[in-house]
């Protein structure tokens, strides 16, 4: 199974160049929107984590007519990920320390113990929050100026990125978050805006494959009313996709088969109000 991620650029921020005969040099800021997505027919995307990217770029032309470069860079990327519904019961996190067992249930209905598999309820639903470190290299195609008009428009395809995963975090809507023993894990019993529960487990970094590669392109403009070398500012909007399954770690084939006292039933209403420990 292949759980790949989508991530739309929305906007360059801004880009400052230096320029060095063919090398220009240059640091951008931007907002992103990313997913998950299952080729597993009883796994869903359920929804998009916002966030966004922190980077410097180098780029390389080839020709003194700044049309053609090769570029290379380096980004840091906050909360990648998505929402992920499983319809059938399941084991997740299997290698993650979850910080409190006594809030997990077992596949016989009761508390599961410290180093015990904990099998999920059906329609669990999992939110993924990824920190990468990025690596991106690719092609960048430039039209001469638009008349007059210090504009230029850009085309950066394609765009190949390496990324390694800083840290790894999950929010864990389940069906037994009401149960008792919730309220007593480390994190904290927590309700979302829609009275959902859920528990938040800040490192499940373990259970994420430890590389991802992705490809990519985007198309965008810049303005550029300066001399060479100056401020140059830019936009446009980027696509790309993880190649490899965030959540395998290189464990094999991926999967999931219903949990032994688990009903492949939609879950009972989630109570609106939290409870106290």
């Amino acid at each position: 199974m292949l759980k790949n991620y989508g991530i739309a650029l929305i906007l360059v921020l801004f880009v400052y160049v230096g320029n060095a005969q063919e090398l220009k040099f240059g640091v951008h800021a931007e907002p992103i929107i990313s997913f998950m997505d299952s080729d597993y027919s009883k796994i869903e995307s359920e929804g998009l984590n916002p966030g966004f990217s922190l980077g410097v770029e180098l780029e390389y032309y080839f020709t003194s007519a700044d049309n053609y470069a090769l570029t290379f860079g380096v980004d840091f990327s906050y909360n990648k990920g998505g929402t992920l519904l499983y319809e059938y019961g399941a084991v997740h996190f299997k290698n993650t320390e979850l910080d409190n067992f006594d809030s997990y249930v077992n596949s016989q209905g009761i508390p599961a113990t410290s180093g015990e598999i904990i099998e999920f309820q059906s329609f669990t639903r999992i939110n993924y929050s990824i920190n990468y470190l990025e690596l991106p290299v690719g092609l960048k195609l430039r039209t001469n100026e638009l008349g007059q008009s210090y504009m230029r428009a850009f085309f950066h395809i394609p765009i190949v990125k390496f990324g390694v995963p800083v840290t790894g975090s999950a929010r864990i809507f389940d069906e037994a978050v009401d149960a008792a023993g919730y309220e007593d894990d480390l994190t904290g019993y927590q309700v979302n805006s829609d009275g959902e529960g859920f528990i938040r487990e800040p490192n499940v970094w373990k259970d994420i494959t430890p590389i991802q590669f992705s490809i990519g392109a985007g198309l965008g403009a810049e303005y550029s009313p300066n001399a060479e070398g100056g401020l140059r500012l830019a936009f446009g909007v980027y696509y790309d996709a993880g190649l490899i399954d965030v959540t395998n770690t290189f464990g094999g084939a991926t999967v999931y088969t219903p949990a032994e006292t688990n009903q492949n039933t939609a879950p009972s209403p989630i109570s609106k109000s939290p409870r106290n420990a």
